[in-house]
């Protein structure tokens, strides 16, 4: 659990978390903080900063990953809204909309194209079409002859 008190909407927030992540924590714990002491939020936000750019070359913070966890989840899901507004820890769902209505807008959008691509070509598949001759000797569609 983290604890409501240290958290900036004030809402407790419960974990479930695997047992690998419990036993990395548990040696960050035993290891390296006694080394780099008791990080507060910016001495941590500084570090991850330092680490992204270090490590993989990327100008990335953790206000921006949590923005990236919640275009992930509304990328599988564009109706889990809720969800995002929990595990961003928004006391209000209007202040997850305001981030990110527009990101639903599109998610929408490209699962309503992609299912209407799929109707439409199981609806071809069915279809069979015939023409007929007497069209295609027409002067204007068909063959046009010779006077």
């Amino acid at each position: 659990m983290l604890p409501a008190a240290e958290l900036k909407n004030l809402r407790a927030v419960y974990v479930s978390i695997d047992t690998e992540t419990v036993r990395m924590l548990q040696r960050y714990i035993a290891v390296y903080r006694p080394v780099f002491g008791y990080m507060s939020k910016d001495k941590l936000c500084l570090r991850f900063r330092q680490h992204m750019w270090k490590y993989c070359q990327l100008r990335i913070d953790l206000q921006v990953m949590r923005h990236i966890a919640g275009k992930a989840i509304l990328d599988m899901g564009p109706s889990a809204m809720g969800l995002v507004q929990e595990v961003l820890g928004h006391k209000r769902i209007e202040t997850t909309m305001s981030y990110y209505v527009q990101v639903c807008k599109v998610v929408a959008q490209k699962n309503y194209l992609q299912l209407f691509y799929q109707y439409e070509r199981r609806v071809m598949t069915q279809v069979s079409f015939r023409i007929d001759r007497q069209f295609l000797e027409t002067p204007f569609y068909g063959v046009r002859q010779m006077t």
